[in-house]
């Protein structure tokens, strides 16, 4: 089978960012196991020309963004059809939302399928929330349209939560989706490395991963160490994050100097794939107060080095940490439960090492392996239908 995967694509192996990088660098690596695969990353700005690499079994095909906007991606459409015209493939894979993949989507002669790393509808809503700007009112009706069109139009879809299946019916309910599409609930896998990591019961160590933004809530975390740190002279705090928002680095730089203990707390930024295993080895504890997330690849890394979890009752965390069997989840924005938490887990051994084997346990419902097998069998059902769809000259994937 010859399968091409459109989506972000790690520019480097040791520095993957985000969760779409690390769900498309994984499935691409297991599929191409057995299957020929290609990849078109998403236009980027910092691609001086298009380019070609070949990794092992892959190829990668990298595109420039020329333009100052993401949506000016939408320009190098055309291009990316004729790449996918001149290799014929049997299915395609789009990962994303939005303007740009509804473009895409309506523009390939091919079968195809789209994945959902999140709704948009539901980030720009929040960044609105945050920050009720004219900038942000625009991007969120424009983002948002963009968005509900798509799926209005998606006979199939892969979601990586039940969170997100719920949002997408309750919004057809809504009449914001014209027509709800099937919907296969498949999560995100993570790299196999991380099933070798083993965390540190004997460190005193909290680790909090994910990008520096404001919705992953790094600064909560820093008033919740505050709050430990009174009580506990060793612990130590380590946030690892790649910088996405440059004005929130600064606020959340400026939140640890201010603190008493800023000693003990170190912010990492833009570390390499085998920096952040090294972190989920020598950590005791995982936490993360974010404001939304679909699923939250984090958790399954973390998990995955039999690491206990503090972290937030919000969008589809619920569906991936476990409340009271891999940690504990907490009210957005509740600092006080969230270091108490915290403080539990740091000092009840019993709880800890329970909450650790159920972590390592839950963690293998993320091996790309049995993933793959299951977007293997969306892919053949998706071609069988067009195959037929085409033979009896009707409309449609």
């Amino acid at each position: 089978m010859t399968i091409v995967q459109i989506g972000a694509y790690p520019l480097s192996e040791n520095n993957i960012c985000g969760g779409v990088e690390a769900s498309v660098y994984g499935l691409t690596n297991q599929l191409s196991k057995q299957h020929n695969v290609v990849v078109i990353d998403n236009p980027r700005f910092n691609i001086k020309k298009d380019c070609v690499e070949h990794n092992d079994n892959i190829t990668i095909y990298r595109l420039q963004n020329s333009g100052k906007r993401q949506r000016d991606s939408i320009q190098r459409i055309n291009k990316i059809i004729e790449i996918i015209s001149t290799i014929k493939p049997d299915i395609c894979h789009i990962h994303g939302t939005g303007l740009f993949t509804l473009k895409l989507y309506k523009s390939i002669n091919y079968p195809t399928i789209i994945t959902i790393h999140g709704l948009q509808h539901i980030e720009k809503r929040n960044a609105l929330k945050k920050h009720p700007t004219i900038k942000t009112l625009l991007q969120y009706i424009y983002q948002s349209n963009a968005e509900f069109k798509l799926l209005s139009q998606l006979k199939q879809l892969i979601v990586d939560t039940k969170y997100v299946s719920l949002a997408i019916e309750k919004y057809h309910k809504q009449g914001k989706i014209r027509k709800c599409p099937n919907m296969e609930i498949i999560p995100q896998g993570i790299n196999k490395d991380f099933y070798n990591c083993i965390c540190n019961e004997n460190s005193d160590e909290i680790l909090s991963i994910g990008a520096i933004s404001p919705r992953k809530g790094h600064i909560q975390t820093v008033k919740a160490f505050n709050i430990i740190a009174a009580k506990n002279k060793n612990v130590t705090l380590k946030i690892v994050g790649s910088v996405s928002d440059s004005a929130y680095l600064q606020q959340l730089t400026n939140e640890i100097n201010s603190s008493q203990y800023k000693n003990r707390i170190s912010l990492q930024t833009n570390l390499t794939n085998t920096q952040i295993k090294d972190a989920y080895c020598n950590a005791k504890l995982f936490v993360l107060h974010t404001q939304e997330e679909s699923q939250g690849i984090v958790f399954a890394e973390a998990m995955a080095a039999a690491l206990p979890i503090v972290t937030t009752n919000v969008g589809g965390v619920p569906y991936v940490v476990i409340n009271n069997k891999c940690g504990y989840l907490v009210q957005y924005n509740d600092i006080i439960n969230y270091a108490n938490k915290i403080e539990l887990m740091l000092s009840n051994k019993e709880d800890w090492i329970a909450k650790s084997h159920f972590s390592k346990q839950q963690s293998h419902l993320y091996n790309w392996q049995g993933i793959a097998q299951q977007i293997e069998n969306i892919y053949n059902t998706a071609i069988n239908e067009y195959n037929i769809s085409t033979t009896t000259n009707c409309v449609g994937r």
